[in-house]
């Protein structure tokens, strides 16, 4: 990565994206608002929002995705469009400069 013209990190981009605690983000649309403070209690979830059916959830492990999915089907909630959006580039260089690539 490159930061104002001066390298910072060199490796291939799988490593990178490997040798940072970048977090993994889960989306999925539910009707339900009821169960966020569950969802904040599984362990690795960093943080949960809900706005317009649509839950945005940060998670550390991609482990707790599982926990995400066996609370939502254990409590009946259907759940539609589950995405999970890995780390990538963009959050490596966010964490080794603390700014954005458009910074």
């Amino acid at each position: 990565d490159l930061d104002h013209g001066r390298i910072i990190a060199c490796d291939s981009p799988r490593q990178l994206v490997r040798s940072i605690q970048g977090a993994y983000h889960v989306r999925f649309t539910a009707a339900d608002d009821g169960i966020r403070a569950l969802l904040k209690a599984i362990p690795d979830v960093a943080s949960v929002s809900y706005t317009d059916d649509q839950y945005a959830i940060e998670v550390r492990d991609i482990r707790a995705v599982a926990d995400l999915i066996t609370l939502l089907t254990d409590k009946g909630l259907p759940f539609f469009d589950f995405t999970i959006q890995q780390p990538n580039l963009e959050d490596v260089f966010l964490e080794l400069t603390g700014r954005t690539i458009r910074d």
